[in-house]
């Protein structure tokens, strides 16, 4: 939900009761954001590590219990029931890829894992990902490094794949109704395993396939309901990030994933995120970002706007583009806002719904 701007990455980060305040949000002033994406809120390795901590959620430990830097398991269906007395809706990240592990990959001491994790033979032999053209090792090899890896569990064993089912069914249920899935790694765990984890989940799911090919990401929409738009960000970006962009890349791109993709309107809009540089960090001109959000919010799919967008952040690469907000002074924040997103307030950006990333 954010990290130290001003230290390291640490564990400064929000917390369910921060995100739900949402404090001075009322339906109207909620404007077009209509859902809210978290981070996940599993527990965490809990150690500090060469790259900070794992204020992020992706480095899981434990996915039967809450994270606790966040919240209690009351804060968080308070943020659930908060957001629905809105109208709003509240998505929340999950990882089945991976846990996360502080050491040598060599070393793991896999019993330091909660059940059902808890013995090598829920894992793939380790090995990192060096080719990622070869799908048997981008679903079967680790990512992560030397410092960090991330454990690749079999998610092929029909158990593992009952276990994600139940566990996914009991995590909507248990915190007032989670109303949708955004889901890590989607192409590290073999296609198969998706559909009946969506059909477990039962609502609505928003797979992250991080690619740029419209033959490849689209496919996967056979085992999703939807996908983050990859393939359209990258042209997106390159359409944008000067006055003299490739516009004629960007409606090639966007024939490509009408011709691709199963339904294009469920796939997620967007030209920022927590992977990528902030669309200012490749140009300061204020009217390609008005430019860029128009196009992210009117296009045709599921607008996203990630968090100090509004605010024309600028960090560059993991983590200077998770910037926590609370730096911010409080009178840039209304001006941005005003200046960057006001004209979308009431459009038909409301009616679509849109997702805004609270990390």
């Amino acid at each position: 939900m954010g990290f130290d701007a001003v230290c390291s990455p640490s564990l400064r980060a929000g917390s369910f009761p921060s995100a739900s305040p949402i404090s001075g949000l009322t339906a109207a002033n909620a404007s077009w954001d209509s859902q809210i994406w978290i981070s996940p809120v599993v527990s965490q390795i809990s150690q500090s590590t060469h790259w900070g901590q794992a204020y992020h959620g992706y480095w899981a430990h434990d996915i039967f219990a809450l994270n606790e830097h966040f919240g209690t398991s009351d804060d968080l269906r308070a943020l659930s029931a908060a957001l629905h007395q809105r109208g709003m809706y509240l998505m929340v990240d999950v990882v089945t890829n991976h846990l996360g592990y502080l050491g040598a990959p060599e070393t793991i001491d896999y019993s330091q894992f909660a059940w059902p994790f808890d013995s090598a033979g829920s894992f793939h032999p380790y090995c990192l990902i060096g080719n990622f053209d070869n799908q048997t090792e981008v679903e079967q090899c680790w990512l992560g490094d030397g410092n960090v890896p991330l454990p690749d569990i079999k998610t092929e064993l029909p158990t593992t794949q009952s276990i994600f089912q139940n566990w996914i069914s009991d995590l909507v249920a248990n915190y007032s109704s989670f109303d949708g899935l955004r889901i890590d790694t989607v192409k590290h765990v073999q296609k198969e395993f998706w559909r009946k984890f969506n059909d477990a989940a039962g609502v609505f799911c928003l797979g992250e396939v991080y690619h740029g090919s419209p033959d490849y990401t689209c496919d996967y929409q056979s085992h999703l309901d939807g996908l983050l738009n990859f393939p359209m960000y990258h042209a997106l970006l390159r359409a944008f990030e000067s006055p003299g962009g490739n516009m004629g890349e960007l409606v090639h791109m966007m024939k490509e994933i009408e011709s691709n993709c199963g339904d294009p309107s469920l796939l997620g809009t967007f030209s920022e995120n927590h992977d990528l540089p902030r669309f200012a960090h490749y140009t300061s001109d204020m009217a390609l970002a008005k430019n860029v959000i128009a196009f992210t919010i009117l296009a045709d799919g599921i607008p996203i706007i990630y968090q100090g967008q509004e605010h024309h952040f600028d960090g560059s690469s993991d983590p200077a583009n998770r910037e926590a907000l609370w730096p911010t002074s409080p009178a840039q924040p209304d001006a941005q806002r005003s200046a960057l997103l006001s004209p979308f307030g009431t459009s038909d950006a409301k009616g679509r719904g849109a997702i805004r990333i609270v990390e």
